[in-house]
């Protein structure tokens, strides 16, 4: 798998990382380097993790944060196995705050 991490347009405020084949597919995940600052990147088969420092700006304080972007699986074992992959990261990383997003592929019901 390739990551590509680059600037994002003409700002320079906004970073961003990539997980898939190409722009057009996979996961993307962007952030404000003003209020984040990136140190760690980590990828799984369904996730993107961007671990870094979460800027306080009132209290000119900085709290170690999470980000992760999941593409979750379609068959209830992947789903169960990627939950468990995220529970061991999250227990690994200590992290105090987290952020967990994206498309979980849960379905309600047949109509859907």
């Amino acid at each position: 798998m390739n990551i590509n991490a680059l600037i994002y347009g003409g700002s320079n405020d906004i970073e961003w990382v990539h997980r898939g084949d190409n722009l057009k597919r996979g996961v993307l995940t962007m952030w404000n380097k003003q209020i984040f600052k990136c140190s760690k990147i980590e990828e799984g088969k369904d996730f993107l993790l961007i671990v870094g420092e979460y800027k306080i700006e009132r209290e000119g304080l900085g709290i170690e944060a999470a980000i992760i972007n999941v593409y979750g699986p379609c068959l209830n074992a992947e789903k169960f196995t990627l939950w468990k992959e995220i529970e061991k990261i999250k227990l690994m990383q200590g992290c105090s705050v987290w952020c967990i997003q994206r498309d979980f592929n849960f379905v309600k019901s047949k109509e859907e």
